[in-house]
């Protein structure tokens, strides 16, 4: 897997979606971007443009995220949560406005996307923040942290060396980590209905969750969903052509089963540094978030770029990875399948051979009965648009679909897109406010 991740970087440095040559049309970014012309949804002028645009400090580099947190002024509480099969997750509390008044509104659960965790909520600008932007209007907010990540890697009977604790993957997330955030929010506030909003992996999480769970999923008021993963079967990131990282994966013994440490040698201090080379480096760094997530230099922030892969990738399970590469295989939104199968198999074939045992068991989404609102980008090539129009068809059947809002965001930008506070944020904030019972 390191290898299939080190060959993924290297083909990144050359991937060639941006012209080194060509000037910068803001100088703050030090990043060819195009010329304001071409990016319809801002002006490269703009003053909020400009002000988001500005680099990153050199404090937040690799900054955990409750030191992210107070670095902008906001109190943070650290809560432990003990799911029901024994993992001990983290996750951070903003419980007041910047000013220190009081949360008054329902609480909001955030969950992260895939290799991520808590910190990336953290990384834009104070004023195009989601979590800073819902405590300032009232709510109780919750950053939760999955497991397997460097925040959560707490076990009752298991330590992490052990390979029987990295036997999980978004499944386990949606069955045991929401649930048990969601009852700890509860304990906390005292507030039984709360809001969600997940990316990308926290989109997968929480499509088991509701379809596997009706009790928890009727505590929901609205769920807004960024970047939304169920189907891959149209995805064109590494993340789902996994398939072709498996010979790799098959010459180690129980190697699916263990971590996946790529932020040992993709995000450290040394990455920032790297990542920080206003010439080269930094163009590097970019497009390898370019052919992992998608290309929209538009939304990229050039000046952060640094900032970004000083804290990811994080940690997860390989099985994590591997579940998503099995759904890319098998076009459908199912269960990790533990037959002794390959991604060069014909998956329907072997669903119709009874000698290899049952088919994993499709997750039942026309159960889903909470309120839903997509957020979707035309340039992501993980959360392919003809895969998210899947969801959105089953959710429109279920009637829970409130809203679809479609821009031109790759994978990424729902996290840091430079007009992500106007195209997604505020949108969230308004569903809340429309959406409150």
């Amino acid at each position: 897997m390191k290898s299939f991740l080190i060959l993924s970087f290297g083909i990144a440095l050359s991937y060639g979606q941006i012209n080194l040559g060509q000037p910068s049309s803001v100088d703050t970014l030090n990043c060819p971007y195009p010329n304001k012309d071409s990016c319809a949804s801002y002006s490269t002028n703009s003053a909020d443009y400009l002000k988001f645009a500005s680099a990153s400090s050199d404090r937040d580099a690799t900054a955990r995220t409750p030191v992210l947190i107070k670095n902008h002024g906001y109190a943070v509480q650290e809560i432990n949560v003990t799911t029901k099969d024994g993992y001990i997750l983290t996750m951070y509390r903003i419980p007041s406005s910047l000013s220190g008044a009081t949360a008054w509104r329902a609480p909001v659960l955030i969950m992260h996307g895939l290799v991520g965790a808590s910190h990336d909520w953290e990384l834009n600008p104070a004023d195009a923040n989601l979590p800073y932007m819902l405590a300032n209007q009232g709510h109780d907010v919750y950053i939760g942290n999955n497991r397997g990540t460097t925040y959560s890697q707490g076990h009752t009977t298991l330590k992490s060396t052990d390979l029987k604790y990295w036997d999980f993957s978004w499944h386990e997330m949606g069955i045991y980590d929401v649930p048990a955030f969601m009852d700890k929010i509860t304990q906390v506030s005292r507030w039984n209905r709360m809001y969600y909003v997940g990316l990308s992996e926290g989109t997968s999480q929480f499509f088991v969750m509701s379809s596997l769970n009706a009790t928890y999923t009727n505590r929901i008021i609205l769920s807004a969903l960024l970047a939304p993963v169920a189907y891959l079967g149209n995805a064109t990131s590494p993340v789902a052509q996994i398939k072709h990282a498996e010979p790799f994966v098959n010459l180690v013994p129980n190697t699916v089963q263990g971590p996946l440490n790529a932020d040992e040698f993709l995000s450290s201090p040394y990455a920032y540094q790297f990542c920080s080379n206003p010439l080269t480096s930094r163009m590097a760094c970019a497009n390898f978030m370019f052919f992992v997530a998608g290309f929209n230099s538009c939304e990229m922030n050039c000046s952060r770029v640094a900032l970004y892969t000083g804290h990811d990738p994080d940690e997860s399970s390989l099985k994590n990875i591997y579940h998503y590469g099995q759904i890319a295989a098998s076009g459908k939104f199912r269960q990790y399948d533990k037959r002794p199968i390959t991604f060069q198999d014909n998956i329907a074939a072997v669903d119709a051979d009874p000698a290899l045992g049952p088919a994993p068991a499709d997750y039942p989404v026309e159960n889903i009965s909470c309120k839903i609102a997509l957020f979707s980008g035309s340039n992501d090539i993980l959360a392919h648009p003809k895969d998210v129009a899947r969801i959105d068809a089953q959710l429109r059947r279920n009637g829970v679909l409130v809203q679809h809002i479609k821009n031109d965001y790759e994978h990424l930008d729902f996290y840091w897109g430079l007009t992500v506070k106007q195209q997604v944020f505020t949108p969230i904030l308004n569903l809340f406010r429309t959406y409150t019972t």
